[in-house]
């Protein structure tokens, strides 16, 4: 038994760090389900409520979508269509597209 004196220590010292690991997951459990927003590590920024996005005068709102954290806008000013791209965190105008017809140049 001397010869594996290292083996034993090695072994012990892995079984208590996985009993502090279940401990620490049976914690984390108990603490998300009480509060679904919960992070030990918190998130930072803090999201926005409330926004105004700046659109073009006389525009119309066609339609909404987001996709990939972005919040796209479908508007019609004068008859022309675009979509316009915003960052919702930031209300940041990210990308405007304009679009045409067939047979419109």
């Amino acid at each position: 038994m001397r010869g594996n004196k290292g083996l034993v220590y090695l072994v012990s010292g892995l079984g208590v760090i996985i009993i502090f690991g279940l401990i620490a997951l049976a914690i984390g459990v108990v603490m998300k389900s009480s509060d679904p927003n919960f992070s030990f590590l918190g998130s930072g920024e803090k999201p926005i409520v409330e926004m105004t996005l700046d659109l073009p005068t006389g525009a119309t709102v066609i339609g909404t979508d987001s996709d990939g954290g972005l919040l796209h806008v479908h508007i019609q000013v004068d008859g022309a269509h675009m979509v316009l791209t915003f960052d919702p965190l930031s209300g940041r105008l990210v990308r405007r597209i304009n679009l045409k017809p067939p047979g419109r140049k």
